[in-house]
């Protein structure tokens, strides 16, 4: 992780890594493998970006990747969330070239009452 991130020795464990890992496992309860592929997770704001859109991710029944979830603009965002769901395209699952990133109908996302 540090090796794809290196910024994360400038963080502070008790104020940065160490809040934003426990929201990722017990809230999100998402996997550690996806925080090897993205550490930039760690660089983003736990009240401003990751609760909010986690949030609105949880409440329409979506799990975008971290990296769509987070990475993109306000705007962007929003409508990918309401694409994925109002949506009434078939399901279409692929594996990317990134290790546990689903495609569904054109987007890096996926639904978890579809899987």
């Amino acid at each position: 992780m540090f090796r794809r991130f290196p910024s994360l020795f400038c963080y502070s464990v008790e104020e940065n890594l160490e809040p934003k890992f426990d929201y990722f496992v017990v809230e999100m309860g998402r996997e550690l493998k996806e925080l090897i592929v993205f550490p930039q997770y760690f660089s983003f704001s736990l009240e401003n970006r990751i609760k909010p859109r986690h949030k609105m991710c949880v409440e329409k029944g979506v799990c975008f990747s971290l990296p769509v979830m987070l990475k993109s603009r306000e705007p962007r965002f929003r409508d990918r969330l309401e694409v994925c769901c109002s949506s009434s395209m078939p399901c279409t699952l692929r594996i990317k070239h990134d290790p546990g990133e689903l495609e569904l109908a054109g987007s890096r996302i996926w639904k978890k009452n579809q899987l």
